[in-house]
């Protein structure tokens, strides 16, 4: 019995997509029976599904003999799982985005698995970035993921060096395995509709072994050399503090790579030799590098609104910067009394662990911020104040000199305007023969009537 649309699903359970949670549900069986061919390649197989929604997908997976371990932050979705999948699937109440999928396997129906685990999803647009760096950290408990996501995105994902699509994720992923898209899905396929076209991508997360010499600076060196195109490599880097002048050129040399290039035309094994070159992060002078990775226990990971950086309370590493104390996570955000700075939106949010708000106060650092800000704007204005500083005088000196003659045009105005209409005068209504009545006086005669009286006197004059 095929699954219910999700219009008359939505329709059962008096639910609504909702929009603020990047809702779109896949309603074409097609494409939903090609998702579930790429992520199942064996029956029996566990595969951790994120953001299950209405359970389209989950019905196909479960069809194909996948031991589904269905994940959905939403929790009028997961009772509607609980209500149309009954006890096919484990449904577990949780932020795709924060997922660990070792211990998400352990609880598959019919058992826990060893190894690697296969992963798929339609992924709201907002949380991709989230997940995908959420895959890279656990790319070891990881096979593959088949993930419905925005097609510009699964364009930049799969393109290949010397585009404007090759950027850090293409990187980072095609430096573990292939990134492939297998099919475009079009905004009509869901409802609600979408505003773009998706696409189905599959990353093989298996198929090459990283040879970089750390991987967590070297995710910082790749984020540098792209987080200013218009630069040259040499630049972008040196600019990033990736490693100390002589150290980079250096490390150029020996990797074979123009420090002249731009970050884009470099291919993985280009940026890998770069790694190798720098030699071991832990040699990097003091503020240089990037944060040491785990030394062990286990990583709890938090993602605050609006911010696509994923945070691993155990990868902190302060150290001093300027002013003040800084700690770098992934390259990407700033940390400092327990509040950190995402750089891809300048918005401060608190750092949690197991639930608790890590000491520290947000007002200290928006009174930091608009230090730095006034700082740096007082030598604009203050330019500005020379450069127009002379006009403005030059003006104000023109119109005083040129102020009496203009009164000397306007005075004549008025006499001139006197003359022609007798009984003119500055805010009179001469046009209706009204003198100012703000001034309390009777209204003069009109032309008519004082040719009249004109006329009058004359007859009278000749009588007598």
């Amino acid at each position: 019995m095929p699954h219910p649309s999700p219009r008359a699903l939505l329709d059962k359970h008096g639910l609504r997509a909702k929009k603020s949670w990047g809702q779109n549900f896949l309603s074409d069986e097609s494409i939903l029976d090609g998702i579930a061919r790429l992520a199942v390649e064996r029956p029996g197989e566990v595969v951790v599904e994120l953001g299950a929604g209405l359970g389209h997908l989950t019905e196909r997976l479960v069809a194909h003999g996948a031991r589904v371990v269905a994940v959905e932050r939403d929790r009028d979705m997961a009772a509607v799982l609980r209500v149309e999948m009954g006890d096919a699937v484990r449904i577990v109440e949780a932020d795709a985005a924060r997922a660990a999928f070792a211990e998400l396997a352990a609880q598959a129906p019919g058992g826990g698995v060893a190894g690697r685990v296969a992963v798929a999803g339609n992924i709201p647009y907002h949380l991709t970035s989230p997940i995908l760096f959420s895959l890279l950290d656990q790319a070891g408990d990881v096979s593959r993921a088949v993930l419905l996501v925005q097609r510009e995105v699964a364009e930049r994902l799969a393109a290949g060096p010397g585009t404007k699509e090759w950027g850090l994720l293409s990187v980072l992923l095609q430096q573990r395995g292939t990134v492939e898209i297998d099919r475009i899905v079009p905004r009509g396929a869901f409802h609600p509709p979408p505003r773009v076209d998706s696409a189905v991508v599959r990353i093989d997360l298996h198929g090459r072994e990283p040879r970089d010499r750390d991987p967590a600076r070297f995710r910082l060196l790749v984020k540098a050399g792209f987080g200013q195109r218009r630069k040259t490599l040499r630049n972008a880097l040196q600019a990033a503090r990736i490693a100390p002048r002589e150290v980079v050129e250096e490390a150029l040399r020996v990797a074979g790579v123009d420090g002249g290039r731009r970050g884009e035309t470099l291919t993985v094994e280009e940026w890998e030799a770069i790694d190798q070159a720098l030699g071991p992060a832990a040699d990097a002078p003091d503020g240089f590098g990037s944060f040491s990775p785990p030394t062990g226990g286990s990583a709890q990971y938090r993602r605050e609104p609006r911010s696509t950086t994923l945070l691993r309370e155990e990868s902190i590493q302060t150290r001093s910067e300027g002013a003040g104390a800084m700690t770098t996570f992934n390259g990407s955000s700033a940390v400092q009394g327990g509040y950190y700075l995402s750089k891809s939106n300048w918005e401060i949010f608190p750092v949690e662990k197991d639930g608790q708000r890590l000491p520290g106060s947000a007002s200290e650092h928006y009174v930091r911020l608009s230090t730095a800000a006034a700082l740096l704007l007082m030598p604009v204005l203050g330019g500005l104040m020379v450069v127009f500083l002379p006009f403005i005088g030059l003006f104000l000196t023109a119109r005083t000199a040129v102020q009496p003659i203009v009164n000397l045009f306007h005075r004549s105005a008025q006499d001139l305007a006197a003359t022609v209409t007798p009984g003119w005068a500055p805010g009179a209504a001469h046009f209706t023969g009204k003198r100012s009545e703000e001034k309390g006086a009777e209204q003069a005669p009109s032309r008519e009537t004082r040719l009249e009286e004109l006329a009058r006197e004359i007859d009278a004059k000749r009588r007598s």
